[in-house]
């Protein structure tokens, strides 16, 4: 599943924190040895100080806060290496979408030119024409071999959960220290592949999860099934690193554009000009009779009233129409 050799650098990962008084708002996440110094970025307009979000796995987790003039010839540099960006986020937008960046099983088996045929399509087309924002709409990962990384997670896949015992504690502890192994391997595994990295280091992203994130099916299994406590691990360990290679970010300080500041549920709301992009979280509260619990509801029920004119754009990792429909009713 994973390799002792993961790839300790990854990034730029280029992210969009909003827009106010003609600034586009950026954060770029960078992973680099813990052995070596921060590099150096900067833009036409001062050099940015990192901020170090994680150390893990011999890699170091930077992330550097900045903003860009709403223009078509925007850059900044880190290093020698300077990356154009088409920060014009105040007219037309060119939007590109992704999401299913995968498969269950043997993903990281493929050839990358097979794996990533979708990437280097979009790629050509951001030459030919540069996009503005890339929407992630879930399932940026495959974390299923995840449950692997230690014998109680693929015991709780296969439905043999139990009742906690005292003696769980340390087992547990054991189990979240292999999981944040495991999925940081993967991000850093699926980021740094030069189809992704190269456009994502481009072009700012916003991204929600789905049921992939965190294991197929996550919400729709049994109540007992997620409540278990091995379940609970499982799903905040890949929550933490859904907003450290997702978001930018760490649970302890979530963007501005979060709508729920306790972090219950992971909705998003970006306001640029003449557009508004919502994204509700359904995955986080997420049961086999609903798509949303009360702080997803509360969320939404908060932005709505924000949005006084222009387009929305709601970006939904599952239909609201067909058979997902009941799950969308409030009671």
């Amino acid at each position: 599943m994973q390799t002792s050799s993961a790839p300790r650098r990854a990034g730029p990962l280029l992210y969009l924190r909003g827009m106010a008084q003609e600034r586009v708002a950026l954060s770029a996440v960078i992973a680099v040895p813990e052995s070596e110094s921060p590099p150096r970025l900067r833009t036409a307009a001062c050099e940015v100080p990192a901020e170090t979000l994680l150390q893990r796995d011999g890699c170091r987790l930077l992330r550097y806060g900045f903003t860009l003039e709403a223009s078509t010839q925007a850059w900044y540099a880190v290093g020698e290496d300077r990356y154009e960006v088409n920060a014009a986020l105040d007219g037309d937008l060119r939007v590109a979408f992704v999401s299913c960046n995968g498969q269950e099983r043997g993903d990281g088996e493929r050839p990358l030119e097979e794996r990533n045929v979708l990437w280097e399509r979009l790629d050509r087309q951001h030459a030919e024409r540069p996009f503005q924002l890339l929407l992630h709409g879930g399932d940026q990962i495959y974390a299923d071999e995840m449950l692997d990384a230690h014998p109680r997670s693929r015991a709780w896949a296969e439905g043999k959960h139990r009742k906690p015992r005292r003696q769980d504690d340390g087992e547990l502890g054991e189990l979240r220290e292999a999981l944040r192994r495991s999925f940081f391997r993967r991000y850093m595994e699926i980021l740094s592949q030069p189809q992704i990295s190269k456009l994502m280091a481009r072009v700012p992203s916003l991204a929600i999860w789905d049921d992939h994130d965190i294991c197929d099916g996550w919400g729709s299994l049994p109540a007992a099934q997620l409540d278990a406590p091995v379940g609970r691990t499982f799903f905040e360990v890949a929550r933490e690193h859904f907003l450290l290679f997702q978001l930018g970010t760490t649970p302890e300080k979530l963007p501005d554009f979060c709508l729920d500041p306790g972090g219950s549920s992971l909705g998003w709301h970006v306001a640029l000009p003449d557009l508004h992009i919502l994204a509700p979280d359904l995955r986080s509260e997420r049961r086999p009779n609903r798509v949303m619990g009360e702080a997803g509801w509360r969320t939404l029920e908060t932005a709505l009233p924000r949005i006084e004119c222009g387009r929305v754009f709601l970006l939904s990792s599952v239909p609201p129409w067909g058979r997902a429909c009941p799950g969308w009713r409030r009671r």
